[in-house]
């Protein structure tokens, strides 16, 4: 091992002879005898960062089985309904829901397919959170030649219903519309111009006491206006639509999750 200069630490040792009697005539001197001790200290080993490339990363292995939920996990049930299963768009309608009369108000409310999810296990500071997610569709036929303008509007209303729909308890209802402008140049009458739309909401269920519990979805057609404006007209203005057609649902995602209370 090669030290340097800086790792060499010297220690001085003094000692002192003291003259003894016989010896007194002649000059006592003291003679001072220093020892040299070295002390040798290892230093730090240097430390070595050796960088190399990162390689090629492989592909992703398969998917695990889903292990059960243990007992502090937050999700204690979970349902879901989808129909068409699966959901695909341009489907037949599943529920047809009665204009509304007068045309200004909110028609009857009707169970949208008898759907519904079960939840279970619930306890009293529990809370049950519903996801919903309808495709709708509205709009009219044509009565006069073409050219002509169709601007109308459609309202709707979702609600989520428990134990029972109609009868049961309401827990939420959302508001939609949706909105039609068209310019049809060579459409005959008797064409129907359809509008169609997606609507989305969430609800949470608390202080639910006893289980199971059901929750179900209805639906109502809203308001509807909108006017004809028809190039034969001469100038005659707008002709307000009359013959609206029945709104009706094509596609449901219904689920519901309940949730243990914050630890």
């Amino acid at each position: 091992m090669v030290l340097s200069k800086s790792s060499r630490k010297k220690v001085f040792k003094k000692k002192s002879v003291v003259c003894r009697p016989s010896n007194r005539k002649k000059a006592c001197k003291k003679l001072i005898i220093v020892r040299k001790k070295i002390v040798l200290v290892r230093s730090p080993r240097p430390q070595i960062n050796v960088s190399v490339p990162q390689g090629i990363q492989g592909p992703t292995g398969p998917q695990g089985i889903q292990g059960p939920i243990g007992p502090g996990a937050l999700l204690k049930w979970y349902d879901f309904i989808e129909v068409p299963d699966p959901m695909i768009p341009g489907g037949t309608a599943i529920t047809t829901f009665p204009l509304s009369s007068p045309p200004t108000s909110f028609g009857p409310e009707v169970p949208i397919a008898e759907l519904f999810i079960t939840l279970d296990n619930i306890d009293s500071d529990d809370r049950a959170e519903l996801k919903v997610t309808i495709v709708w569709n509205f709009g009219v036929t044509t009565t006069v030649p073409s050219p002509e303008i169709s601007v109308l509007s459609q309202q709707m209303q979702f609600s989520i219903w428990r134990d029972a729909a109609l009868t049961g308890t309401r827990l939420c209802s959302v508001v939609d519309h949706g909105n039609i402008t068209q310019i049809s140049e060579t459409a005959p009458v008797g064409t129907p111009i359809i509008q169609t739309l997606t609507t989305s909401f969430t609800c949470t269920d608390i202080g639910i006491t006893g289980t199971p519990h059901k929750y179900f979805l209805t639906g109502a057609a809203g308001p509807a206006n909108g006017f004809f404006v028809s190039a034969g007209d001469d100038g005659g203005g707008p002709a307000p639509i009359t013959t609206f057609d029945n709104p009706n649902v094509t596609e449901v995602h219904f689920s519901g999750m309940v949730i243990d209370r914050n630890s």
